[in-house]
Parts: structure tokens; sequence; C-alpha cells
């Protein structure tokens, strides 16, 4: 994305899946500054949160936690979860419930040589909220926006 580096969309939605993405990313673009976009899912994705936050501290320059079928969990206490696990000195991290926000967040901030990782949900094409599937464009879908909007300035 020109000015804004490279953007990979990935269902990496643990710490085994997403360390393996993260370490490749940084051996490929030579240790970018990486900003990932993450979430994690409410009810069943409970042990999957403190993985999130080792990897992040371990491969992160700036996370961006969102919400990712929170179920009947409080997303913003789902990220509050995985925040508690990240080392602070390492990660910036933001909070971004709207996940169509977080993502144009992390690219409109990335610079030409960054990494931009959209994580966890790949291409499922809805949220999980209080019992209902409810539609959702795909983070590819929202990834290609954003580059249409900042290809359009």
């Amino acid at each position: 994305m020109p000015g804004h580096g490279v953007v990979y969309v990935d269902y990496a939605h643990n710490y085994g899946g997403m360390k393996a993405l993260l370490h490749f990313l940084k051996a490929e673009y030579h240790d970018p500054r990486m900003h990932v976009v993450v979430g994690s899912p409410g009810d069943k994705g409970v042990s999957r949160r403190p993985g999130f936050a080792k990897v992040l501290s371990e491969y992160a320059t700036t996370a961006y936690l969102t919400t990712d079928d929170p179920g009947f969990e409080d997303p913003a206490k789902i990220c509050a979860e995985i925040d508690a696990g990240i080392d602070h000195d390492k990660v910036t991290v933001h909070t971004v419930l709207d996940r169509r926000e977080a993502i144009t967040a992390a690219i409109t901030s990335s610079g030409p040589d960054d990494v931009v990782i959209v994580a966890a949900k790949g291409a499922d094409p809805y949220q999980k909220v209080r019992g209902v599937n409810t539609p959702w464009p795909t983070d590819m879908a929202v990834v290609k926006e954003v580059a249409s909007q900042l290809a359009a300035k």
C-alpha cells in the first residue's frame, strides 16, 4: 500500500499460529515495525488471551485490540484481559472496539516499511454477538476499502 507498507490478513487465532506468522514476517521484512490488529472470542476463547498477550509482547510494535466474536462477553473486558499481559515497555497498545476503526487506524498509522497484520477473523463474514451472527464484510474487504480510500487521497 503506497506510503503504508504491506498488510497481511490471516486466520492466526492462537499463540502458535500468531507466533509462526509474526516470526516469519519479522525475518521476511528484516525486523519491521509490526502493527497487529487482534481480538479474542468471547465465551470459548478465554484460553487464547494470555497467548495473544505473550506473542504481541514478543513481536509487535503496536497492538490494536478489538472485537472478535465477543459472544455474551463484554468486548472491552476481553481486550483488557489481553492488554493486562502485554509488556507496555515493548508494545504500544490501543483498544479500538470497532473492528473497522481498528483496521483503519493500524493501516493509516503505518509507515512505508511497516507491516500490518489483521489477525484471527480471516474470511469470517460475521461477528458472533450475544447469540446472533451479525454480518461482517470480512477483514480483507475492510482492508481493501481502506486501501481504496488512501489511494483516492
